[in-house]
């Protein structure tokens, strides 16, 4: 069954009160088997819902569609994120440039940053990147492999002093004591 209207540009009111006398035995009923919930209940209840919803939609509420005041919002097409996420994932942190990739993607710096924080709840294609490059530093750090000095050249920054500040802000922690736990 198909609801009358274009529902996802309008809201459906019920502009009437809902004050009907022929609803009372119903809800009656309702409790009585609710309480008593005797074999097969679950089906009388969703039953006797249904009978009050029809009554309501037939002989009390007027559904009346209205305009929504709220229109959609706009994210980076699916292109353009996988786009955002592969460049994020191939740069080193001297080499990111917002710039380069708005152009790639074929959009205005502004506008890049509200499209990905609509895309990402709201957080910052900066925030983003450094918590993925954080990411990516913890997994170095457990390894063991490389000094935290590496990590942090390896990870593309120009200096092991960015590095534990930026770790830190998004860790909570320094990257040595993060590595100590796994030691």
């Amino acid at each position: 069954m198909r609801f009358p209207g274009d529902v996802e540009r309008h809201q459906v009111l019920f502009l009437d009160r809902a004050g009907d006398r022929a609803i009372a035995p119903l809800l009656e009923e309702l409790t009585h088997e609710d309480d008593q919930r005797q074999s097969g209940y679950e089906m009388v209840v969703g039953s006797i819902v249904l009978q009050i919803l029809v009554h309501l939609f037939r002989k009390v509420l007027r559904p009346t569609l209205a305009r929504s005041a709220e229109a959609p919002v706009r994210q980076l097409l699916s292109w353009q994120m996988v786009r955002t996420l592969e460049y994020m994932n191939v740069r080193g942190k001297s080499k990111f440039s917002a710039a380069e990739l708005c152009e790639e993607i074929g959009t205005s710096a502004s506008g890049f940053i509200q499209l990905f924080k609509n895309s990402v709840n709201s957080i910052s294609p900066h925030v983003y990147y450094n918590r993925l490059i954080v990411g990516k530093a913890q997994k170095f750090l457990a390894a063991g492999d490389l000094s935290i000095k590496e990590v942090a050249y390896e990870l593309g920054f120009q200096n092991e002093s960015h590095f534990r500040k930026v770790f830190r802000a998004c860790a909570g922690v320094t990257p040595a004591s993060f590595r100590g736990g796994f030691g």
